[in-house]
């Protein structure tokens, strides 16, 4: 969890990044379009197999994400917005599910 926290402050910067619960973190960002939001995701992705493959024979990080923006229409609260990031995080968590992990390579 502390090395997850620590790749999120990184690509994130340090002081986006809350600790909601448990293992849950969330990154609140505003400003950025959706495509720039994309591109972090990328960077961090790229992070955790880095370090997952600096850190093989230990505990590797897998991290289930999504993210929701604002839409004065559809998410205009916070709640809302969370609401949405929760639901694509748990449709990731679902996809990850499905791919092989680097214990079945």
């Amino acid at each position: 969890m502390f090395e997850c926290a620590k790749l999120l402050k990184e690509v994130f910067g340090r002081d986006h990044i809350y600790h909601v619960t448990g293992d849950e973190f969330i990154a609140i960002v505003e400003g950025k379009p959706k495509e720039m939001m994309e591109r972090y995701f990328v960077e961090f992705d790229e992070k955790v197999r880095k370090y997952n493959s600096e850190h093989i024979t230990e505990n590797m990080l897998s991290v289930a994400k999504g993210y929701a923006g604002y839409d004065p229409e559809e998410r205009n609260t916070y709640r809302k917005m969370f609401v949405e990031a929760q639901i694509n995080c748990n449709n990731n968590k679902i996809e990850q599910a499905a791919e092989p992990s680097y214990y079945d390579m």
